[in-house]
C-alpha cells in the first residue's frame, strides 16, 4: 500500500497515542486525539456530503483545528486546498461538489 498522510497517522497513533503531535499556545494534541479526532471529521465531512474525490477548499488560520480539517478532508479520501481569497469568513470550508457548503 502506498504511503500516505492518513496512514502514517494511524500507524503513529497506534504507536505513541500519548506523544504530542501538535504543541500551540492555544491548544495542545496528541497522537492519539489527532486520529480520533480527525476521523470524527472525516465522518462528519461524509455526513455533509462529501465523497471521495472531491475538492475542498479550506480558510482557516494556522491552528490544530485547521490540522484536523485538513485530515479530515484526506481522511475522507477527498483533496484540500487553502481558499481565503477575498473570504470575510476567515474560518470556512466549501466543496466544489456541493457547492459552498460552510461549516
Amino acid at each position: 500500500m502506498p504511503a500516505s498522510i492518513p496512514r502514517y497517522l494511524a500507524e503513529t497513533a497506534q504507536r505513541l497515542p500519548d506523544k504530542p503531535a501538535i504543541i500551540s499556545p492555544l491548544r495542545s494534541i496528541t497522537f492519539g486525539e489527532l486520529y480520533h479526532e480527525a476521523m470524527a471529521t472525516a465522518e462528519c465531512l461524509r455526513e455533509m456530503g462529501l465523497e471521495s474525490g472531491d475538492r475542498v477548499g479550506i480558510c482557516m488560520e494556522k491552528t490544530v483545528d485547521q490540522a484536523l480539517a485538513i485530515l479530515g478532508v484526506l481522511f475522507a479520501n477527498a483533496a484540500w486546498s487553502p481558499s481565503c481569497r477575498g473570504s470575510r469568513d476567515r474560518t470556512s470550508a466549501t466543496s466544489s461538489r456541493t457547492r459552498g457548503w460552510r461549516r
